[in-house]
């Protein structure tokens, strides 16, 4: 009877692990890695202060230019602002929310417009970070777990540097904009802009610009 317990007790400890483990498995596809590398770019800024590094999504080509969406605190005072090292030509900035938008001039090699969800994120969704926190690539991947009528707060790694960049579906769709984060006794919560607010800033840039998406 004891060999029993113990027996169901182990079978019992290795499903518990085995489950622990099933949630830590990435579905982050190699093909969806790359679809979110083809759409950000690196970003770094020089003020008075010294450089600093974000990142940013190509959301629009108009007239052979790149059109970047960042966050808006990336920019501060700045006298240059480059992204992956072209000179961004004009900058509009939110008023109400961390966003921020820059036509930088020409193209990027091997870069791409993302595409735009139609449908705003769901409480327990999967979703995907790519960023280049001091240029350097930084990948990571979570699930929503809370919204406010503002942001969304995210179990999902991020570090300094990681502002600005996009926050994917699994179809490789923007919807967010990751602005903050902070760590919790058991995990790292990423705060971003959620698609709701993104979509009202480029209406509203649309309107000022005379551009269309």
């Amino acid at each position: 009877m004891r060999k029993l317990i113990f027996i169901v007790s182990f079978f019992i400890t290795c499903l518990c692990c085995y489950l622990v483990q099933a949630q830590n498995i990435s579905t982050l596809t190699p093909e969806l890695k790359q679809q979110l590398l083809d759409t950000t770019a690196s970003m770094f800024s020089v003020s008075p202060q010294g450089m600093g590094s974000c990142s940013g999504t190509i959301v629009n080509e108009v007239n052979g230019n790149f059109h970047i969406l960042t966050a808006k605190h990336c920019l501060g005072v700045t006298t240059e602002t480059y992204f992956d090292n072209k000179p961004a030509t004009l900058i509009v900035a939110s008023p109400t929310q961390d966003l921020a938008y820059a036509i930088i001039e020409g193209t990027i090699k091997d870069k791409k417009v993302a595409k735009f969800s139609s449908f705003s994120a769901n409480i327990g969704e999967s979703i995907y970070h790519v960023s280049y926190p001091d240029e350097i690539l930084f990948v990571s991947e979570g699930k929503i777990y809370r919204q406010t009528p503002k942001n969304d707060y995210a179990y999902l790694d991020s570090i300094h540097g990681c502002s600005g960049g996009g926050i994917f579906n699994k179809y490789g769709e923007v919807i967010g904009v990751l602005w903050g984060g902070y760590n919790t006794r058991k995990d790292s919560v990423t705060i971003m802009v959620p698609l709701r607010e993104i979509n009202d800033f480029l209406d509203e840039i649309e309107t000022t610009l005379n551009i269309k998406r």
